[in-house]
C-alpha cells in the first residue's frame, strides 16, 4: 500500500477524537422507503466506497487502516418523528450520539414523518475516515442519478487531473502558506470566556447566485464571497464581544481541497488549510471581497495547488503529526471556513435530493466553524459555535445579513 492509501497523522488525530464527527443531510421529495430496501441499496454499492468498511488501528505515524466490512443493520436506522418536527432539531440530537465501539464509525439514519411527501437521510462519519470531499464521493456512489467518474467527481480538484510541474515560485508560496496556517491569531481562545466542549449548531441558506453576484465584480467565486462575508460576521461579533479585537483585520482559516482524481475513492483527509487575515466589517464589503479574491487567486491555479499538494506530501510523517498537534491546539485556533460544491444531481429510487445540509465539527478554542454546501442553486451553511461565547450562536444571522447587504443588528 502506498503512502497515499495509508492514514496520515491528521486522520489518526481526528479518528480518536470522538467529537470530530461530520456529515451531510440529504432532503428528499417522495415517500420514505422501507429501511430494508435502503439497506439493500447501500449493500449493492458498498464495495465502491472503501471508507465505509474501515476502522483505524494505532495512533499517529503507526496507525493503519483495518478492513472491517460493516453489518449494515447496525449502521442504518430509522427515526420516526411527529409531523411538524423541526428537522434540524432532529439532526442536532442525532449528531450528539457517539459511534459504537468496535465497528466502522459511520451511520445513516432515515428520518421520516416530519413533513408529508418528504424525508431525510442523515449521513455521519468520523472525520478521521473521511473529509467533506470523501463524503461527497460516497454520496455520489450511493445516490448519483448517473455514474460519476473520478475525474468528474465533486470530491476532486479538476486542476489536479494533469497538473503542471510547479516552479520554485509555486513551491515557495506553498511553504509559506502551510507555515502561516499554524500561526497564533492572538484572539483565541477568548481571554474572558475561554472555550468549552458545548457546541451550538445553526443552519441557514442563501441562493448560490447571490454569492456569485457579490464576488463577480471582483472576478471572484461563491467561495470568495462566503469567505469574505463569514469573516465580516465574525468581525461584527468581535467588535462587541472581544477585548483584543482592536484592528480592522480578522484572521480566518480556510480549508483547501487536495484530492486528485487518483485519490477520489481513498479514505482519510486530503485537505490542508490556509490562514488569511481579511478586512472586517469596519471597511466596505467591496474591500473585504477584493482582499478575499486576492488571497485565494493562487489556489485556483493548478501549479500552486499542485505545489501545495507536493509540499504537504513531502513533509515527514513525524513532522506532520507535530504540526497538526500545533495546528489543532487552542492557541492556534481561528474562525474556520469551508465550502464545497456538489456538482451532480442525487436521488434515491427516483426521489430527488432537493437540498443538502452540512454538519461539521469545531476545533478546540475556535469560536466558529462554518461549512457551506452548494447544490442545485442553493448554498446551505452550518455554523457550529462555542456555547461559551455569548451571542456567537446568532452569527449565522449576521452572515446572512452580510450576504444580503442589509444592516446588521448589534449582537449584545
Amino acid at each position: 500500500m502506498n503512502r497515499e492509501a495509508q492514514p496520515g497523522p491528521l486522520d489518526s488525530v481526528l479518528y480518536h477524537d470522538r467529537s470530530m464527527r461530520i456529515g451531510l443531510v440529504l432532503h428528499l421529495a417522495g415517500q420514505a422507503p422501507p429501511l430494508k430496501r435502503l439497506i439493500d441499496h447501500v449493500r449493492e454499492r458498498l464495495g465502491q466506497s472503501p471508507a465505509l468498511s474501515l476502522t483505524l488501528v494505532g495512533r499517529g505515524t503507526s496507525a493503519v487502516w483495518h478492513l472491517q466490512p460493516p453489518n449494515l443493520e447496525d449502521h442504518l436506522g430509522v427515526r420516526e418523528v411527529p409531523e411538524g418536527t423541526n428537522i434540524h432539531e432532529v439532526v442536532r440530537n442525532l449528531h450528539q450520539e457517539p459511534f459504537a465501539d468496535g465497528r466502522p464509525p459511520w451511520t445513516m439514519t432515515l428520518v421520516q414523518g416530519y413533513s408529508p411527501g418528504r424525508y431525510a437521510l442523515v449521513y455521519r462519519i468520523s472525520h478521521g475516515i473521511q473529509d467533506t470531499g470523501g463524503m461527497a464521493r460516497t454520496l455520489e456512489i450511493l445516490f448519483a442519478t448517473a455514474p460519476v467518474p473520478a475525474a468528474a467527481s465533486s470530491a476532486t480538484v479538476r486542476g489536479l487531473i494533469t497538473p503542471p510541474r510547479p516552479t520554485l515560485r509555486h513551491r515557495t508560496y506553498a511553504v509559506r502558506l502551510l507555515a502561516h496556517s499554524t500561526a497564533k491569531s492572538g484572539l483565541w481562545p477568548h481571554p474572558d470566556h475561554g472555550y468549552s466542549d458545548q457546541w451550538a449548531y445553526q443552519w441557514t441558506e442563501v441562493p448560490t447566485d447571490s454569492l456569485r453576484s457579490l464576488a463577480a465584480p471582483h472576478h471572484g467565486s461563491a467561495n470568495d464571497a462566503f469567505l469574505a462575508t463569514m469573516t465580516r460576521a465574525v468581525s461584527h461579533w468581535a467588535a462587541h464581544g472581544h477585548p483584543r479585537h482592536s484592528g480592522p483585520g480578522m484572521p480566518v482559516t480556510m480549508a483547501i481541497n487536495l484530492r486528485s482524481p487518483a485519490l477520489a475513492d481513498t479514505p482519510g483527509n486530503h485537505v490542508t488549510t490556509g490562514r488569511f487575515t481579511l478586512p472586517g466589517h469596519t471597511e466596505p464589503l467591496s474591500r473585504t471581497l477584493q482582499m478575499a479574491v486576492a488571497a485565494t487567486t493562487p489556489l485556483k491555479q493548478p501549479p500552486y495547488r499542485e505545489a501545495i499538494r507536493r509540499t504537504f506530501d513531502s513533509i515527514p510523517p513525524w513532522l506532520i503529526q507535530a504540526s497538526f498537534r500545533t495546528l489543532l491546539s487552542p492557541k492556534r485556533a481561528a474562525a474556520c471556513s469551508s465550502h464545497f460544491a456538489i456538482r451532480h444531481p442525487l436521488a434515491y429510487n427516483g426521489d430527488p435530493v432537493q437540498a443538502i445540509d452540512p454538519i461539521t465539527a469545531l476545533p478546540a478554542g475556535a469560536p466558529v466553524s462554518a461549512l457551506m454546501i452548494s447544490y442545485e442553486g442553493a448554498s446551505r451553511a452550518v455554523f457550529v459555535t462555542d456555547s461559551a461565547l455569548p451571542g456567537m450562536d446568532r452569527i449565522h444571522q449576521v452572515w446572512r445579513a452580510e450576504v444580503e447587504e442589509r444592516p446588521v443588528l448589534a449582537q449584545h
